[in-house]
Order: structure tokens, then sequence, then C-alpha cells
């Protein structure tokens, strides 16, 4: 769903690609992917996510660990 939103291919997204230095992501569009992320993996969100993760190793990361994205 992001590499969509990011209108790439997954293939040429990197773990540690930043979302928006990267990827050309802008805050609407990493919002949106952090609204998908909560909803695929049933999630809640506390706090400014937009401040802590934006690379994709660091949100696959905390999803590996059993974390939310953000823990406030």
């Amino acid at each position: 769903a992001s590499a969509e939103a990011l209108d790439k291919n997954p293939e040429e997204i990197g773990d540690d690609d930043h979302l928006l230095n990267d990827l050309g992501c802008d805050s609407l569009v990493y919002m949106g992917i952090m609204v998908k992320i909560c909803n695929v993996f049933d999630i809640d969100v506390e706090g400014p996510v937009e401040e802590h993760y934006y690379t994709v190793r660091e949100i696959t990361t905390k999803l590996e660990e059993g974390g939310y994205p953000y823990e406030g």
C-alpha cells in the first residue's frame, strides 16, 4: 500500500529509505501510510508519529518488536 501511495514499485523502496527525504513522501501521504499500517495491524497510535518514524526500517522494526509505530 505504501509503494502505491508513493507511486513506486516495491523493489524501489529500501529498508533505510527515508519516507520524506528519499521517497518524496509529503506529510499527507505519510499520515495516510501510518493510518493504513494502523488499520492493517489493528493498532492505535498515540502521540505525534510524524516526529519519530521516518524510515521503512524504523516502522518495520517497531512492528516486529510488537510495538506500535509510536509509543508516547
